[in-house]
């Protein structure tokens, strides 16, 4: 988490130390990810499991994108993009599975998954999860990094005074 203290102001978006504007923002990025990447896939070879290897890049990316637009190093952004992730892919499968041999004629939503075979309903969203935390407290990290203040050439980062190590001047001295 930030340093900083965060400001809740109406209608800012921050609520609970979660900036929704970007975890939607990284949301956006893992399903245009997941659709370019895993249609690539798809295309290669018509197995669902690369689909989800594919989503799984998408959301590290996707997970990434929220934390250095958060510029926090904060996990629950990539566990409520996956929240959002995989409802929206849940739909998606009821849906295709509920059109199936209608008259529109859809493929089967899962090929590549033999019937019965729930591993997938277990594995999928476990790694998609790890996926988003990780680039979350990635992508905020790199921001955190990349905002940090650089000694300037020549020059050393000094270390802390007394008066402010431990918490600031308000500390007791011994």
């Amino acid at each position: 988490m930030s340093d900083q203290p965060v400001k809740r102001k109406p209608g800012s978006g921050i609520l609970f130390d979660v900036r929704w504007r970007d975890v939607w923002s990284g949301y956006a990025a893992s399903v245009v990810g997941t659709a370019v990447l895993g249609g690539l896939v798809f295309l290669l070879d018509q197995n669902v499991w690369w689909v989800s290897v594919a989503s799984m890049v998408a959301l590290v990316v996707g997970g990434s994108v929220a934390g250095f637009r958060a510029r926090q190093i904060e996990p629950l952004n990539g566990a409520l993009l996956i929240c959002v992730f995989f409802g929206t892919e849940a739909v998606i499968l009821m849906l295709g599975t509920a059109l199936e041999g209608t008259a529109i004629g859809l493929p089967d939503p899962l090929p590549g998954l033999a019937i019965g075979d729930s591993t997938f309903y277990f594995v999928s969203p476990l790694g998609q999860l790890a996926s988003a935390v990780l680039g979350s407290v990635l992508g905020g990290w790199l921001a955190q990094r990349r905002l940090a203040p650089q000694p300037a050439r020549g020059e050393a980062l000094s270390s802390a005074s007394d008066d402010d190590s431990f918490g600031g001047s308000d500390v007791p001295k011994v």
